[in-house]
């Protein structure tokens, strides 16, 4: 199974962790595994080096939102994820 986790940032603090835990899990699990941070920003990682991490550096404007939905389209469209967890407010969107 593809499974996408998006997060708004991988920066220090518990969702962003709990976001990496459940990426090693799910691919312990024997899952393809990819995530998405909005920011960029990369403190916390996954310990699995087999899972993908996009970065988008979403800048915080309206022109670099309507980038990010750009890159994210393209990114889901290549992961082609069977599922998609988001994690935090602006994620969701």
């Amino acid at each position: 199974m593809r499974i996408l986790l998006i997060i708004t940032g991988l920066g220090m603090g518990g969702a962003e962790r709990q976001v990496c835990d459940l990426a090693d899990e799910f691919h312990k699990m024997g899952n393809n595994v990819a995530i998405i941070s909005l920011t960029g920003k990369e403190i916390v990682l996954p310990m699995s080096k087999d899972i993908k991490i996009f970065s988008l550096n979403m800048k915080k404007n309206i022109f670099g939102l309507i980038h990010s939905l750009v890159q994210a389209k393209k990114v889901i469209d290549k992961f082609n994820p069977d599922i998609v967890h988001s994690h935090m407010f602006h994620a969701n969107l």
